[in-house]
């Protein structure tokens, strides 16, 4: 039974997509003839005489057709309700007034009609706005506050600042972030019991541990990439036995660095955003294209937009997308040391690597170091199609033309064999590994056939095809395994 009532419920869903602009329309239809049947019933106190119900009917065809008329012009149809906005209730109100006055003209004018009570015409406007705009807005808030998702995270956000704002604004107006917050952690103490967007200010850092036990958030967000070292190790010792993950927003040298992908057309969006001139953009440009590196530390350079400014508008335009776990460096209470490129730089740069388990957070981020020393290829390999795609794209947007995404299983020998019988590579960091430790206790024999049979059918063929270095990814679980998934990487 419930098969066959998702199935009509598909097709229902089908058919409303399909027609979704004919339904439209429909309700603006529906909406005008409620208003206007509406400002009659106020205006007879709810008791309409026969004369002016004829007068209704009589001339709503010609108001429907202004309103409808109107509707199409202002591109309405178009706009989804639930994600209506200040700008659609001004294309409303416009429409509207340019109708009611159209509607005016036509019966006073064109058919001569004094009958028409003048107060209609108010009351007509004022509730097609109330009743058109209040539907779109109806829909957008009981999408974004009244339907439960129990799949989001209720996440607290460290810092109250301006970060910490437009991160929540992020959350609220982009339901596609599975965040809820729940409230602010802030070392201004006295900012707490105040509310930013209606999520409060819980207390300060020293309150935490007290704030996770009540609260009990399933995330940490750390919203200002700038936070001291000494907080923000602070706030990890203190999440520690709760057992919860920590992110953060990346800061300034991530995004330039390419640690963080940024669009390739960020020149044209800071423009766009009247931060920086198309001049100054060209100039920019040139100097990279002279330097290398990247745009944006180009113009902060040159001087032509502050550290702070570049910032606030990457975060707000790649922040909650791009939230990163903390790294060592984050807790580290000193620089962490520069490591000696030349040999690295020597070792990759133009030599065709082949990265397994590409997709994985372990492979994925070397992919993003390997792109710095400037491989002839870069082959990304994984079984896993979703995350495999995620760090395609990411290279990608880099400018990276030299990457070879490829799909496969390394315990199927036949096919690795022709995977390195075509693209040949050089240099193999073999990153694909089951590593859950809990998982594995439970499934020993996928931990041998993958992380053991795996590995040696990579080692083999990459042997037989003479690759020059091969480079084996492990764990710290390998030395004096506890664990099935230890043991099988050992």
């Amino acid at each position: 039974m419930s098969e066959i009532t998702y199935r009509i419920y598909r097709i229902i869903q089908e058919q409303i997509v399909k027609q979704r602009r004919l339904i439209v329309i429909f309700f603006l239809l529906v909406q005008a003839a409620l208003a206007n049947y509406l400002a009659f019933t106020i205006r007879f106190e709810l008791i309409i005489s026969l004369e002016f119900l004829n007068i209704f009917l009589g001339y709503l065809p010609i108001l429907l057709c202004i309103r409808l008329l109107l509707y199409l012009q202002a591109g309405l149809y178009k706009g989804m309700w639930r994600y209506a906005s200040i700008s659609d209730l001004l294309k409303i109100i416009k429409s509207a007034t340019i109708g009611s006055i159209l509607f005016l003209l036509s019966i006073r004018y064109l058919f001569a009609d004094m009958s028409y009570p003048l107060s209609i015409f108010v009351l007509d406007w004022l509730l097609f706005i109330l009743i058109s705009g209040g539907s779109r807005f109806f829909i957008r808030v009981f999408r974004e506050y009244m339907i439960l998702e129990p799949s989001r995270k209720r996440v607290l956000i460290i810092g109250a600042g301006d970060v910490g704002e437009m991160m929540v604004r992020e959350m609220r107006n982009n339901r596609e972030f599975s965040y809820e917050p729940i409230g602010f952690i802030d070392e201004n103490v006295g900012q707490a019991g105040r509310t930013i967007h209606g999520v409060p200010i819980l207390g300060s850092p020293s309150q935490l541990a007290d704030i996770l036990e009540e609260q009990k958030p399933n995330e940490i967000l750390i919203a200002d990439p700038a936070h001291a070292q000494a907080t923000i190790r602070e706030v990890y010792e203190i999440c520690k036995p709760f057992n919860l993950p920590i992110k953060k927003l990346p800061g300034l040298h991530d995004m330039l660095s390419g640690t963080v992908s940024v669009s390739a057309r960020l020149g044209q969006k800071l423009v766009e955003a009247r931060l920086i001139t198309e001049s100054q953009i060209e100039e920019a440009l040139a100097l990279q294209k002279k330097e290398g590196g990247r745009l944006g530390a180009k113009l902060v350079k040159l001087k032509y937009i502050s550290e702070e400014q570049l910032v606030s508008f990457l975060n707000t335009h790649f922040g909650i997308s791009h939230l990163q776990p903390l790294s060592l460096e984050d807790l580290l209470l000193r620089a962490p040391v520069q490591n000696h490129i030349e040999s690295l730089d020597e070792f990759i740069s133009g030599k065709r690597v082949m990265v397994t388990g590409a997709g994985g957070s372990i492979g994925s981020e070397l992919c993003r170091q390997i792109m710095k020393y400037n491989p002839s290829e870069i082959h990304l390999f994984d079984r896993y199609e979703n995350s495999l795609y995620e760090i395609d794209l990411e290279l990608r947007e880099q400018n990276g033309s030299n990457i070879v995404t490829i799909i496969g299983d390394i315990q199927d020998s036949s096919y690795v064999n022709y995977v390195f019988s075509k693209h040949s590579p050089q240099i193999v960091f073999h990153a694909a590994a089951y590593k859950h430790v809990p998982l594995m206790e439970n499934y020993p024999i996928e931990a041998v056939k993958n992380n053991i049979f795996g590995t040696k059918n990579l080692i083999d063929i990459a042997s037989h095809y003479c690759v020059e270095n091969f480079v084996q990814i492990s764990t710290d679980k390998a030395v004096n395994p506890t664990s099935i998934m230890g043991a099988t990487k050992r």
